[in-house]
């Protein structure tokens, strides 16, 4: 017999119907199946149960085309974020939609138009820029697949043309869409997003797209200036060229070196360094100097000069301003230093006296020795032979440095190394 507790729980729990637990597992089954449709059929280990969208949002590129920070804040704080909850960029769709040109669509990211947001034209209002490419690519209307570089290497080298579409900010609160601008075609976009040349707050603007290649890159720049209207700048680079942006002339704006290496008979692979600044409210090329010749004229001259007026012209020529503050010797045993890991006996001054070094000899240069990833202010050293009087000679190391800006004033200099002697 049941006791009256088991009675009385019964009563408040029954037994569910066959029917009612036939209906929940039906209903089970189709939310299961239903989330899988989401993302290809089947949850697979790189999804772990993220649709497309989602593992946009969890790879840290953010919307509007800029790297979010760590702590998920705006790196900088006059570009918005477009997401649901950002209410300021509504507008900005509405009027894209309304004035989104035929045969055109805008590029998405996290399922919604990409757009990149500050006050382009400094009158206090925020504007908009959208990027749009051709209807006929709706398979790369999603920037994580238009950006995806492991498609550099595919067969398919068509090419995408992209517009920009910028949108401004009235007085009255309305948006006035601008005329499209052609950003040029590229294969992969690998960057879309704001830079600013003066800093925060500061004009000029800079809209900044990097197509690539299997061919080289492509840069699209369009520049507000924050009075008049944008100005275009592009530039094309191939495989063996790249780019490095700092202020090179200490103005307050950032500057574009370009690094194009070439091979030339006579001379071996040459380098080009090619600068790009901003004046007159637009970007262009301000100067362009070579490593290779220049850097074998230099040290033809050293030489020259070394022979013809001894050391005390050639430090003066050749060595930075500070060997001027030293005593001869010690200036000349800094620039000429002994060779690391040299025997004591090999690291002593083979010269009775300083005068007595009559020459020198330096290598030929065949390509630029100077490190690219770190550009001007880069330090490559070498190992010469210095010629004495009575005809004894030793190998010694020197330091040639690339100026900081090597396109105005001198190109290069001789550094004081350390020394033990």
């Amino acid at each position: 017999m049941q006791s009256t507790a088991l009675k009385e729980l019964k009563q408040k729990h029954p037994r569910p119907r066959p029917i009612l637990a036939a209906a929940a597992a039906v209903l089970l089954l189709l939310g299961f199946f239903s989330g899988c449709a989401g993302t290809g059929g089947v949850k697979t280990p790189e999804t772990k149960g993220q649709d497309a969208d989602s593992r946009e949002a969890a790879s840290g590129t953010r919307v509007d085309g800029q790297q979010a920070s760590p702590e998920g804040k705006d790196s900088d704080s006059s570009i918005g974020q477009v997401s649901p909850a950002d209410g300021a960029v509504v507008p900005f769709r509405a009027a894209l939609k309304k004035a989104l040109p035929p045969g055109w669509m805008p590029v998405l990211e996290r399922g919604m138009e990409m757009s990149l947001r500050a006050d382009l034209d400094a009158d206090g209002d925020e504007d908009a820029v959208f990027l749009l490419i051709p209807s006929e690519f709706e398979e790369l209307r999603r920037f994580l697949v238009f950006s995806d570089y492991s498609r550099v290497g595919s067969e398919d080298e068509k090419r995408v043309p992209v517009r920009l579409f910028p949108m401004y900010r009235r007085d009255d609160g309305g948006v006035h869409p601008a005329s499209l601008i052609d950003a040029g075609s590229g294969k992969v976009l690998e960057r879309y997003a704001l830079r600013r040349l003066a800093g925060e707050g500061e004009y000029p603007v800079v809209v900044d797209l990097e197509f690539s290649s299997s061919k080289g890159s492509r840069l699209f720049w369009l520049v507000y200036p924050g009075t008049g209207g944008p100005a275009t700048f592009g530039l094309e680079l191939s495989n063996t060229a790249h780019y490095t942006i700092r202020d090179i002339d200490a103005d307050g704006l950032q500057d574009l070196i370009v690094f194009r290496r070439i091979f030339e008979e006579d001379v071996g692979f040459e380098t080009y360094l090619m600068w790009y600044g901003y004046a007159d409210e637009r970007m262009s090329e301000r100067s362009t100097v070579n490593i290779v010749r220049s850097l074998n004229n230099f040290l033809d001259t050293c030489r020259e000069i070394l022979v013809r007026q001894g050391t005390r012209g050639f430090l003066s020529y050749a060595a930075e301003e500070a060997a001027e503050d030293l005593p001869l010797e010690e200036a000349v045993v800094r620039v000429f230093a002994p060779i690391p890991e040299e025997s004591e006996a090999d690291t002593q001054w083979i010269c009775s006296d300083l005068s007595d070094v009559i020459d020198v000899l330096f290598p030929r240069i065949l390509e630029n020795p100077f490190p690219e990833r770190f550009g001007p202010g880069a330090v490559s050293t070498f190992q010469v032979r210095l010629v004495c009087k009575d005809g004894q000679s030793r190998l010694r190391q020197i330091a040639i440095k690339l100026d900081d800006n090597p396109f105005e004033g001198r190109q290069y200099f001789l550094l004081l190394q350390k020394t033990t002697d």
